[in-house]
């Protein structure tokens, strides 16, 4: 599946896909285990794609996205997030995750609570 880059501020630049129509009211955001990468998520945002715009993207050291030197945190993985967040357009989403996924979704909505509707 085809990807778009999104740089953020330390210059790493993160892989992303979209899902679905991005201007949909309801969005997603699904972040994926350790050592997986989007791709990890195609099946469930392919199907959440026809309710929803759906966000899935690499996290920095993994698939696509760029593998600067560590460390890396969860802290950092939910600025990441909301970089990316930012550069697509979207003040809001629902934010699930898988495993380190998870962990980075609690991340996100302990740092930046305005920005998320769901936490799933």
């Amino acid at each position: 599946m085809s990807f778009e880059l999104a740089p953020t501020r330390d210059g790493t630049r993160l892989a992303y896909t979209l899902h679905g129509d991005k201007t949909a009211k309801n969005r997603a955001v699904l972040v994926h285990s350790v050592a997986m990468d989007r791709e990890f998520w195609r099946p469930v945002a392919e199907r959440l794609a026809r309710k929803a715009a759906v966000l899935t993207y690499d996290c920095r050291g993994h698939g696509a996205s760029d593998k600067p030197g560590g460390p890396y945190t969860v802290e950092l993985y939910a600025d990441d997030l909301a970089e990316l967040m930012d550069h697509v357009g979207w003040p809001t989403a629902l934010v699930a995750g898988a495993s380190m996924g998870g962990m980075v979704s609690l991340a996100f909505a302990s740092i930046y609570p305005s920005a998320r509707l769901r936490l799933a």
